[in-house]
């Protein structure tokens, strides 16, 4: 009862139709095509339906036992044409199970299906590399073969196979380059959010009908941030998702979209490649959006590591909370031990976290390898992420994830000022010990910060006595003499004949040069420092 169009006959009917010539035989397909006895017609329909069903089970049977084979030999996986043989492999799906392949790898994939001694193959091309040439320059491995640029059959005895996969490399090497290996759409046209409308998904169906010659147009829109996602279909292999913009929230399906679940989370800021169609739900019209892909606009990649930016983008509880969802074992930094009581309330169910803080690090996961760094608050230097990467894994892909403020500035500000004496606080407490010493009571700067009016961490007075001590401050007399005629101009020349001082000085700057790397740097640029960082990180000095 629904209206029939391009795609109807192509996902629909077409499939049905062809599932038998691909088991074994056709001739009930062309019964149909020429029944005219409508419940003949029916048997006959319902039998080719089973066909295919039976067809698409044999497929993804088919599909897992070669994604197995490729991950048990990464030589292959890695190779410019991916060549995979197995016995019992049926090879009226090989072809199909090849271009779901292509579409993943996006390079050349050959399937065989042996039985004893001889195969039967079947290749598929990606765009601008011919196949079948491909196998012309093997033809010596080969009893017969044929095709066109995208798409090859042949005929090949079983002991001939690894040779044959080599030849296709040797050949790959000279006339695949790595862009051509790297996957590209062509997009029509982009479209706002405005623009998404059930008007012109009718508008576009003037431009019917869609093939091969004739591609549905395919749209890119930006600023999209991901929502919430599941899976749908009798098998859970399409995926449903919801995406939150500034005009209100969209719905896009992917089809054959599961695999895409893993490499998913919530909040992230996405471009998408959808594909508008009219649709209906209850009887009444709606536009449907059909994503074809899908990439992170937040993020920057360097090597193995990869930078997600959340910078001012404000909700870091419930972002952190999203993110813990997804890396439960993640490591988290904060600026404070108060600030991690504070977030550990908030922990999801399962996760546990690695924080790493000023003040040390702990946690149910401390110590253990982590692959997710996410940063709630700025780091005051690089120091104080040592333990992330110094326990990292040596593999994979680490992400950092960046949820800092520009605010967290002044509550930096506050902790080095805590633990670095400047200028300002280093006149007071000469004043002070000057005062002291005026009075004929012997002056010591470590009694005499406690005047100051913040709290100080454990080393500050330790570290105005080595600064007093190598500027001539605390020999006898000096202080009772400064004490009438102290000028800051005289204090500061003081001060500039301690090493201490110049030392704590060039800290200060350079933790203040870090944060404004931290806060203003580009996530490429960040992502290719931390790519530095991986192979071990140089302990800097201590601030604490």
């Amino acid at each position: 009862g629904e209206k029939i169009n391009s795609h109807t006959v192509a996902f629909v009917l077409a499939p049905s139709i062809n599932a038998p010539g691909r088991m074994g035989e056709a001739e009930p397909a062309v019964r149909l095509l020429l029944e005219r006895d409508p419940g003949e017609a029916q048997a006959l329909a319902e039998r080719l339906h089973r066909d295919n069903c039976l067809r698409r089970e044999m497929e993804r049977q088919l599909l897992d036992e070669a994604v197995a084979a490729l991950q048990a030999d990464p030589e292959i996986a890695g190779s410019p044409i991916i060549t995979l043989a197995g016995e019992g492999w049926h090879h009226g799906i090989a072809g199909i199970v090849a271009s779901r392949l292509v579409e993943r790898c996006n390079r050349p994939v050959v399937l065989i299906a042996l039985d004893g001694e001889s195969g039967r193959g079947t290749a598929r091309s990606i765009p601008g590399f011919d196949i079948t040439a491909a196998l012309q320059s093997c033809a010596s491995h080969l009893e017969r073969f044929g095709g066109h640029e995208q798409a090859s059959g042949f005929t090949i005895a079983a002991d001939r196979v690894e040779m044959l996969r080599r030849g296709l490399n040797r050949y790959a090497a000279g006339h695949l380059k790595d862009e051509d290996l790297q996957p590209a759409l062509e997009l029509d046209g982009e479209l706002t959010a405005e623009e998404l409308s059930l008007e012109l998904a009718r508008q576009l169906t003037l431009l019917q009908p869609f093939g091969s010659g004739n591609p549905a147009p395919l749209f890119y829109t930006r600023g999209w941030e991901l929502y919430s996602w599941r899976l749908v279909g009798a098998d859970q292999s399409h995926l449903r998702l919801r995406f939150a913009g500034k005009s209100g929230p969209i719905d896009a399906i992917c089809f054959s979209g599961a695999g895409l679940v893993a490499d998913l989370c919530p909040g992230r800021e996405m471009e998408l490649a959808v594909r508008l169609k009219e649709g209906s739900f209850r009887g009444e019209p709606r536009l449907e959006i059909q994503l074809k892909d899908l990439r992170y606009a937040d993020s920057a990649r360097s090597g193995r590591v990869e930078v997600i930016d959340y910078r001012r983008r404000g909700s870091r509880e419930s972002r952190l909370q999203a993110l813990l969802r997804c890396y439960p074992g993640a490591a988290v930094f904060v600026a404070t031990q108060k600030r991690r009581a504070a977030l550990e309330k908030l922990l999801p169910p399962g996760a546990a976290a690695l924080f790493l803080s000023s003040g040390g690090s702990g946690g149910s996961g401390a110590g253990a390898a982590s692959s997710d760094l996410i940063l709630y608050d700025l780091p005051l230097h690089e120091q104080l992420l040592e333990p992330f990467f110094r326990h990292c894994p040596q593999a994979g892909a680490v992400r950092v994830h960046l949820l800092y403020e520009d605010a967290d500035r002044k509550l930096n500000q506050v902790l080095l000022d805590a633990s670095l004496p400047d200028p300002a606080a280093l006149e007071q407490v000469c004043r002070a010990m000057a005062e002291t010493a005026a009075a004929g009571k012997p002056a010591d700067p470590v009694e005499a910060v406690q005047q100051l009016p913040f709290r100080q961490g454990q080393n500050y007075g330790n570290r105005c006595r080595a600064i007093f001590s190598e500027s001539g401050l605390l020999a006898p007399g000096i202080l009772k003499d400064l004490s009438a005629g102290l000028t800051r101009e005289r204090l500061h020349k003081l001060l500039e004949c301690s090493r201490a001082y110049r030392e704590v000085r060039e800290l200060r700057q350079k933790c203040s040069d870090y944060q404004d790397f931290l806060l203003t740097a580009a996530p490429d640029k960040l992502a290719a420092y931390w790519m530095e960082q991986l192979p071990g990180v140089v302990a800097g000095p201590d601030v604490n």
